[in-house]
């Protein structure tokens, strides 16, 4: 090895060795925990509970700012243009990959610009029927589906209910109309009604209704049983075979954050989201907590990235 050789070794160690001193003395001041949504809101709700938890295990304020607007895409952008030594992070929804395909000229690449830390909840979502739709299980209304190519109607109120039906739809080989709404709160209101015979909502929402009796639920979208509903199917148990879509949350730092202290923010906050408190809001909001280390959250993006690229080119989904 040569002598200019030896010097880049040397410095490439000084400063690793600086950036591992640095990650065990993070955090040095407050933290800025972007939510690119309004007050109020799970996203923000979920950050707030983590945030004061972190700022008691470090002693270092953390600073919640709301940048709202664009369906996210706002405050995500000021967190890619931030520096990247862990002192302002993103806390967001799925949103931030389902953007990738459904809004235009996003000024950011939602992976490439982003270091991805931890996440934070997944929420199954839920296929349910109007009582009169003349249908109990997955089965039933596959079956009709196929009698009647075109005749059923959907309801959709955000992107990832019509992406879960398009899932469906497309795995199922059937036909149905699609009834677009604001929002799935509206979208709900009319499936209850009789409106609209079907939709796939978050379970939060919809829990009290299949509870009360004014929806039928038919089965969950995760690879798991909702813990709050346990007697309803999968999608894969009710006979859709590769089905599996979530609603979930994260939290990124911007790219080139250094491993370590993405590492060192990975275990701060897996610390409070193992906290009773959080777990309490996440059964109340019928979600589960959501605990992986940063290589595998990246692999767990990146699969969801290839699901939404998969079901919006098969349905024709662009980008407005």
């Amino acid at each position: 090895m040569n002598h200019r050789s030896i010097s880049s070794l040397i410095a490439t160690l000084l400063a690793l060795t600086g950036i591992t001193a640095a990650a065990q003395d993070f955090p040095a001041r407050p933290i800025r925990l972007v939510v690119p949504w309004a007050a109020g809101t799970a996203t923000d709700t979920v950050a707030r509970i983590l945030g004061q938890r972190v700022s008691e295990l470090t002693k270092q304020a953390v600073v919640i700012e709301n940048k709202a607007g664009a369906g996210g895409t706002i405050g995500s952008h000021e967190v890619a243009r931030a520096a990247p030594d862990g002192y302002t992070l993103l806390a967001t929804s799925s949103a931030h990959i389902a953007n990738l395909f459904l809004i235009k000229n996003i000024p950011y690449d939602g992976i490439r610009d982003f270091a991805p830390v931890i996440p934070t909840v997944r929420v199954p979502l839920v296929l349910v029927a109007h009582p009169g739709a003349g249908v109990q299980s997955v089965a039933e209304l596959t079956q009709l589906a196929r009698r009647s190519p075109g005749k059923l109607s959907f309801a959709a109120g955000s992107s990832g209910a019509l992406v879960g039906m398009e899932l469906y739809k497309q795995l199922a080989g059937l036909d149905m109309l699609h009834v677009p709404y604001k929002s799935n709160t509206l979208a709900l209101t009319d499936v209850m009604s009789g409106q609209v015979n079907i939709m796939i909502t978050d379970l939060g929402l919809a829990y009290p209704q299949i509870k009360a009796g004014k929806v039928i639920g038919l089965a969950v979208t995760g690879s798991e049983r909702a813990s709050s509903l346990p007697e309803l199917p999968t999608m894969v148990e009710a006979g859709v075979a590769g089905y599996e879509l979530l609603g979930w949350g994260g939290i990124w730092a911007p790219a080139g954050t250094p491993p370590a202290i993405v590492t060192r923010l990975n275990g701060l906050f897996a610390e409070a989201l193992a906290t009773a408190r959080m777990r309490e809001f996440a059964a109340k909001a019928s979600a589960d907590v959501f605990i992986l280390s940063p290589a595998d959250f990246d692999r767990f993006q990146r699969a969801d990235v290839d699901r939404w690229r998969r079901v919006t080119q098969a349905a024709k989904i662009q980008p407005e």
